[in-house]
């Protein structure tokens, strides 16, 4: 099978409505042995859209990522009218996957930084005893968290917290206050850190705002 110029058409069109344009994608006609149609995202070869042979419940084809998994694959067995409506329709799904994989490749890749700065600076902080706070500590430990929810909300340019936010920040804080009581100090202390590079670059994009959060920390830890 041998796309012809207008399907190739919608395909670029469909391609330039994106977030991307179809010059970040590379077009691949195929020859019949190989396929029908590839295409590839230029800054990573792993994500890509291809279809493939016919066969008798149809044409065979697969994109990266997929909604869940790394791969989708699905069987195109629309007549020959409607097909290449039915091949935009899965460029279309894989192209929000695609935008969505990179966004949380970025989410990731924050918080792994942020986590990194957290735990390398506070290592030296972290107390290496599995004893039990003191009623004082617990008490000094949760104004201490309550000043910080405080600073998180008074961020208004670095830390931009909406409402959802907002009850997750105090959601946050009212688990760590809690477990003071159950928590040893050295597992306490990382559970602290752990949740702060989960939730850090959430409550904060910029790294002046993640900068804040770091500073905010260190009086807990200190």
């Amino acid at each position: 099978m041998k796309l012809n110029r207008r399907s190739l058409l919608s395909i670029k069109e469909a391609l330039d409505d994106s977030c991307f344009g179809s010059e970040a994608f590379m077009i691949r006609q195929l020859a019949e042995e190989d396929g029908v149609l590839h295409i590839g995202f230029r800054d990573d070869e792993t994500f890509k859209f291809f279809i493939g042979h016919n066969s008798d419940a149809g044409t065979h084809g697969f994109y990266s990522p997929g909604d869940v998994t790394e791969e989708h694959t699905f069987i195109l067995n629309e007549p020959t009218d409607t097909f290449i409506t039915s091949v935009v329709f899965h460029i279309q799904d894989w192209l929000r996957n695609l935008a969505a994989e990179l966004e949380a490749k970025q989410a990731l890749a924050r918080r792994d930084k942020l986590a990194n700065a957290l735990f390398g600076e506070f290592e030296k902080r972290v107390k290496d005893t599995q004893e039990p706070f003191t009623p004082s500590e617990i008490i000094d430990l949760r104004k201490k968290l309550d000043a910080f929810q405080v600073a998180m909300e008074a961020q208004k340019t670095e830390v931009a917290l909406n409402a959802t936010e907002i009850e997750k920040l105090k959601s946050v804080i009212a688990d760590l206050k809690a477990s003071l009581e159950v928590l040893p100090k050295k597992t306490w202390q990382r559970s602290f850190l752990s949740k702060l590079a989960d939730y850090g670059v959430r409550w904060a994009t910029s790294e002046e705002g993640q900068r804040a959060i770091g500073e905010a920390a260190k009086t807990i830890l200190s």
